[in-house]
């Protein structure tokens, strides 16, 4: 038996795509607020640490929370910059592959910030 394509049942008007752009997921305004957050923090970890903490040889792109974002869920210094340090695109996957003491702080550290 032959497959047949499905087919729209209205057409595509032109110009528009069905997909959005950017990589980002719409979210609500809740999340939007946390995005606006998330993005002060990266800029100020960056900030202060203009090369990689870990490797100290290259410009460091990526802010890493020492305090996991899902452990600090509404905690009021999950995004303050003492939560976190810059790091380069190789550094922050190593840390993330092979988590260990240094690089994972518990809850309790953001109530010291």
């Amino acid at each position: 038996m032959k497959r047949t394509p499905l087919q729209r049942k209205t057409k595509l008007k032109p110009g528009k795509s069905t997909l959005p752009r950017s990589r980002m997921k719409r979210v609500g305004k809740r999340k939007e607020r946390e995005l606006g957050a998330i993005k002060a923090f990266s800029a100020a970890v960056l900030k202060r640490d203009p090369v990689c903490v870990r490797c100290s040889e290259r410009k460091s792109t990526e802010a890493h929370h020492l305090v996991r974002k899902s452990k600090a869920v509404g905690h009021k210094s999950a995004h303050h910059p003492g939560n976190g340090v810059g790091l380069c695109f190789a550094c922050h996957s190593y840390v993330h592959d092979h988590p260990n003491p240094e690089w994972i702080k518990p809850l309790s550290y953001l109530d010291t910030l």
